[in-house]
């Protein structure tokens, strides 16, 4: 409406000029407003999605952030705690960073009085398992209380050394360590050591901010539902003679043939010690694939791209082993295989599963509807997650 100024009276605009008006209005509306905003979901989104569903909330602090929801589906269960960082702000404790008993880790340490002072270790474990405790400290005496159970660490009386105590099974969530120092005792940090649970990422890792997009989704939930068998395998493979490896520690390159008929004429054997062989592989497409080794000898450990471990049993004789199928992204991966004394590496061998998007959703039974999944997808998938962790 117009207020005519002269005359005195209120003039209604023209039919045609309101219709302009609400057109112009509707036209900023949609600008601000992103396209199908019900369906933007984020990979944070997806991330909150999987942890409660496979159980693994009871891990998260009471304020979770995306680092909180990434250590839990890394499957990461090797951990540090820094004392002075950790411990109850009521601890009759003195954090200093001298090198009174030589290096130490992190920002400080904590040291004791000249009596015997407990110290209250207060953290949230991201991961269930029974752990492997060890901690650093300087003197002898120290006493540990982890729930019902109680043991004893006897450090080295001129630095701070590692101790490993004992095994503790715990539970996700907050915990509670109270390590009682004796007079003028000393404490550097703690830590608890358990195979690591294979992760669960997409190609590239996780990017909280970044759209979910189906690939995304669906690679993350074949590893979370186990489903990678269900996955065809192809033929592309990428393969690695073990005598053509620079990182063999300490292995020999032999040419014995009644052990066993190496692929290349050569391969590695150890004597009296065992070995880590370092393999790198670089991998064009990332996706599922199956390990095959040609090795010899039991107790074989290989550990993925510094995370994930397989046991291998081989045999007295070079033989074929194939593992079970692991995701590794593309670019640059690498294997460490640790041979046991008198054991032997011939060759190794990655095959890839079909991992496109179309072999993924077929292992799920999921149908795709949509250019991106929408909370609906999400909703359905939570069922069968809660399933899984059973």
């Amino acid at each position: 409406m117009l207020l005519n100024a002269e005359e005195g009276y209120i003039v209604m605009p023209k039919l045609h000029s309101c219709r302009l008006l609400v057109l112009a209005v509707l036209t900023a509306v949609f600008l601000i407003l992103p396209l199908n905003s019900a369906q933007a979901l984020t990979q944070r989104d997806w991330m909150i999605v999987l942890v409660d569903g496979l159980g693994r909330s009871f891990g998260l602090p009471d304020s979770p952030q995306p680092d909180d929801y990434l250590n839990i589906l890394q499957g990461k269960r090797n951990l540090r705690f820094e004392a002075e960082n950790v411990h109850s702000e009521d601890d009759e404790v003195s954090t200093l960073s001298f090198l009174n008993y030589g290096p130490f880790s992190g920002s400080g340490w904590l040291l004791g009085t000249s009596r015997p002072t407990a110290v209250h270790l207060r953290f949230v474990l991201p991961l269930d398992g029974r752990y492997r405790l060890s901690v650093a400290v300087h003197l002898p005496g120290h006493t540990l209380k982890v729930g019902a159970q109680g043991f004893t660490a006897d450090g080295d009386a001129q630095k701070f050394s590692k101790v490993e105590v004992g095994e503790v099974a715990l539970t996700a969530g907050h915990q509670e360590i109270i390590v009682t120092l004796p007079p003028g005792g000393a404490l550097d940090y703690f830590e608890l050591a358990a195979p690591n649970l294979p992760p669960i990422a997409p190609d590239g890792g996780w990017q909280p901010n970044v759209a979910l997009t189906w690939d995304a989704l669906a690679v993350t939930a074949v590893q979370a539902l186990h489903l990678e068998k269900e996955l065809p395998l192809t033929e592309r493979s990428l393969a690695v003679e073990a005598e053509t490896l620079s990182e063999t520690g300490g292995a020999q390159v032999v040419e014995d043939a009644h052990l066993g008929r190496p692929s290349g004429g050569r391969w590695l054997r150890t004597a009296a010690q065992a070995a880590k062989v370092g393999v790198p592989l670089e991998i064009a497409q990332g996706g599922f694939y199956d390990i095959d080794l040609a090795v010899m000898g039991a107790g074989i450990d290989l550990l993925i791209n510094g995370q994930q471990s397989l046991a291998i049993e081989g045999k007295p004789y070079l033989a074929a082993v194939t593992t079970p199928p692991v995701f590794l992204p593309k670019g640059p991966n690498h294997l460490e295989i640790t041979l046991p004394p008198g054991g032997g590496l011939d060759r190794i061998a990655a095959k890839a599963r079909q991992s496109d998007l179309t072999a993924l959703t077929a292992a799920l039974g999921l149908t795709l509807a949509g250019d991106a999944p929408t909370s609906a997808d999400l909703d359905r998938l939570t069922a069968r997650l809660s399933s899984a962790a059973r």
